[in-house]
């Protein structure tokens, strides 16, 4: 389900521009196999140390940011037609304006 590259580990802000690891709500996903995504923030109000299930359809939004945030390749176990095809999806239902 997960793709990686060559920049693996992905740092991002909802709505700030600036950011960094001290930002709160600075959000940092890191793709450990194709079937786990470590996600970690600061979102206090949800419970801790927890799994959750992702439907498949949310799957390609963090594909999106891990290929957004590569810059040499992309590695999937699945056909590439089918991982290209999800991300430019993506940008056809104006999700990201830069797939």
């Amino acid at each position: 389900m997960f793709i990686t590259s060559d920049k693996p580990v992905i740092l991002e802000h909802p709505s700030q521009q600036t950011f960094g690891f001290a930002t709160p709500s600075s959000i940092v996903m890191f793709p450990l196999s194709p079937k786990r995504l470590l996600v970690l923030d600061d979102k206090h109000s949800e419970p801790a140390n927890q799994y959750y299930p992702l439907q498949k359809s949310a799957a390609a939004s963090f594909n999106h940011a891990i290929w957004r945030n590569g810059s040499r390749f992309m590695i999937t176990g699945r056909p590439i037609f089918e991982v290209l095809s999800e991300l430019s999806s993506l940008g056809e239902a104006g999700e990201h304006e830069d797939a």
